[in-house]
């Protein structure tokens, strides 16, 4: 399958999955938004903050969607505008500093965060450390209570594994 098509189906399953889910234990709806798909000139900018080419699942989604508003509780997957607002850089200074006091690594060396939100324990990010011949990139999901959430490699991968998580969730449900 191709990695738009990848991309463009996990979407699909997961705003479908967190629907559901929230229908069923909330009563409500789930809140969450896909803007519309980035332009040129802002996929340009991200690769500038990363520094290199955006790995191919990420510039999919991001010519799809600019963003995920409520991806996962209060955290969103960054529009390409979001990366340097203030309330991004001050959590992203706390998740280095909490990294570094309680884990005692600099697990976030190479880190280019995709998904956080402002009060959320967990983020998501590039290990621009980790990129593979084909140009993507390994995503790390990391919660600040419980760590390593998993590592994924690519975002394509990502997605599809938040949407297999929220399926089960809402198979346990019904």
């Amino acid at each position: 399958m191709a990695i738009k098509d990848r991309v463009i189906t996990a979407v699909e399953r997961l705003r479908k999955a967190n629907d559901e889910y929230y229908s069923l234990e909330f009563d409500t709806d789930s809140g969450q938004v896909l803007n519309p798909g980035a332009s040129e000139a802002q996929l340009v900018d991200v690769e500038r903050r990363l520094g290199a080419p955006l790995p191919p699942s990420y510039r999919a989604f991001l010519e799809l969607h600019n963003g995920w508003l409520e991806f996962s509780g209060e955290a969103m997957v960054l529009p390409t505008d979001e990366h340097d607002k203030p309330w991004v850089v001050k959590r992203t200074k706390r998740f280095h500093d909490h990294i570094r006091e309680f884990e005692k690594t600099n697990l976030l060396q190479h880190a280019f965060f995709v998904m956080m939100g402002e009060g959320e324990p967990n983020f998501a990010y590039f290990d621009k450390a980790k990129r593979s011949a084909d140009g993507e990139m390994e995503v790390v999901y990391w919660d600040l209570v419980m760590g390593d959430l998993g590592r994924y490699p690519d975002f394509a991968a990502f997605l599809e594994a938040q949407a297999t998580s929220m399926e089960r969730l809402v198979a346990a449900k019904k």
